[in-house]
């Protein structure tokens, strides 16, 4: 192709349809770039107060700090609640409504499964008081040195995929972001 004042001239038919063929599939993108995506509302300041309770040293658990920083950037979660016994996780699951999702809540138990710490689809308060005696009892058989804080608690979603994001640097190849499925799937 050779450009003369602005005006692209092909060699071969074949070279001209080419171009042509990507510039409709680019126009294509960008519209469809243009409309899929929305912007976001950013809460900086609420952002900046939550990531400063974490430079402060202040002990809050990281699930909880991560779904309301997640929401100050404008991603939308179902916020967790944290419950520090049976009484609050009845009354804090009555407000969030069922089916709820019940944790244990301890920063010091990454693999929450593992330990038999999570239930899923807990429809009603029976369910919920069962769960919450089944949790603590199984942490206090194989985590007895872990700091137990209450359970959390969220609103179930029934359909979607659990991603997990991540990221440190390091100290061979600097700055590293992770991304994937997440759930069971990492642990």
């Amino acid at each position: 192709m050779k450009m003369t004042k602005k005006f692209p001239i092909f060699d071969t038919m074949e070279d001209a349809v080419s171009a042509l063929s990507n510039q409709w599939r680019y126009r294509k993108f960008l519209n469809r770039v243009r409309s899929g995506y929305r912007s976001m509302k950013t809460e900086m300041e609420k952002a900046k107060h939550i990531l400063s309770r974490l430079d402060s040293g202040v002990l809050y658990h990281p699930t909880l700090m991560t779904m309301e920083l997640l929401e100050a950037y404008g991603i939308k979660c179902e916020l967790p609640v944290m419950a520090h016994n049976l009484e609050e996780a009845r009354l804090k699951a009555g407000e969030i409504g069922y089916p709820v999702v019940m944790k244990i809540g301890s920063a010091d138990i990454s693999h929450k499964t593992d330990v038999k710490g999570v239930r899923v689809n807990i429809a009603d308060e029976k369910g919920l008081i069962e769960a919450f005696i089944d949790i603590m009892d199984a942490i206090t058989k194989m985590r007895k040195s872990s700091r137990i804080h209450g359970v959390i608690l969220q609103k179930m979603i029934p359909e979607g995929m659990e991603l997990i994001i991540g990221g440190k640097h390091d100290h061979d190849f600097g700055p590293i972001v992770m991304f994937g499925m997440g759930g069971i799937f990492v642990e």
